[in-house]
């Protein structure tokens, strides 16, 4: 997955190589290329064992689908070229509404696994009921 010049680094630092690289390299990402007005950054894939365990423990096919989810994962790269770089006045407002889909995403999300997890739990004494 690559970006060019991503808008929320943009418009939080403008025109401002060094602060937008710093940014970058907090939240993870290495430095491959850099000159006076560009740069190529790369956020590398990383394999959870914690990830890999937990989903082990859902009847082991988790773990084969977070395996296939890793191994299609892609290094993440952004290009920065600050001749290129334009500020969006939407931008606050296009962000808000990201970050909305993101949260309700996040909670069908964590919905789906709580209820999976209470389903898995009770299963057992619902079998037991049952064969009696």
């Amino acid at each position: 997955m690559s970006s060019h010049n991503p808008a929320w680094l943009i418009n939080k630092h403008p025109k401002d190589l060094k602060a937008q690289i710093k940014e970058l390299v907090e939240r993870g990402y290495s430095v491959t290329v850099q000159d006076s007005t560009t740069a190529q950054l790369v956020y590398k894939k990383h394999f959870s064992c914690l990830l890999a365990t937990i989903s082990f423990f859902f009847l082991g096919i988790g773990f084969f689908i977070y395996l296939f989810y890793y191994l299609a994962q892609r290094d993440s790269i952004i290009y920065l070229d600050l001749e290129t770089q334009e500020l969006d006045p939407d931008w606050e407002k296009k962000e808000k509404e990201a970050t909305h889909k993101r949260t309700i995403k996040t909670i069908i999300i964590v919905s789906i696994i709580v209820f999976g997890f209470l389903m898995l739990i009770s299963l057992p004494s619902f079998l037991i009921e049952v064969s009696k």
